[in-house]
């Protein structure tokens, strides 16, 4: 590589932005507990997430995108910005990822009730389409964890 090429190799690099971190988020200010958003939490009591989902509805099918933050000591979920929940039913649109065959004829009522379970995250949502959220909790097999028997060195022998 010549000088001008480690120039400009240069150049790209000193103008790439720094790395952002969780801490200077610009929607922390909007969920239940910002003193929780954007910390690290190994246990999984905390933390948020953004999924694409495919949902199922009376007509078909809709994809609908999520942001949430969860607290599940305090039982509490909170959605992130403004669009904390946006789904669209463009069978076209989302015919490649919901794996649907595509007909835009069918009309979805958008205001019909979605339930979804995120249980990796102890997430449950209820909400229509339109992304207005009916009801959001920590799902209750999250509360309670169980000791198991053993010195946690690997499974049990039988």
């Amino acid at each position: 590589m010549g000088l001008l090429g480690l120039i400009c190799l240069g150049a790209v690099v000193s103008q790439v932005s720094a790395i952002k971190f969780d801490d200077d988020h610009d929607h922390a200010e909007a969920v239940q507990r910002p003193d929780t958003f954007g910390k690290v939490d190994s246990n999984g009591d905390f933390g948020h997430f953004t999924v694409q989902r495919c949902v199922k509805v009376q007509e078909g099918q809709a994809l609908c995108k999520y942001k949430i933050h969860y607290d599940v000591p305090h039982n509490e979920v909170s959605l992130i910005g403004k669009k904390g929940i946006k789904c669209i039913t463009n069978q076209k649109k989302i015919s490649r990822k919901c794996k649907t065959e595509g007909d835009n004829s069918i009309k979805i009522n958008k205001k019909q009730l979605v339930d979804v379970e995120f249980i990796q995250h102890c997430v449950h949502l209820k909400h229509s389409l339109k992304g207005k959220v009916i009801e959001a909790n920590i799902l209750e097999s999250c509360h309670a964890v169980g000791k198991g028997k053993g010195k946690g060195k690997g499974r049990p022998k039988q």
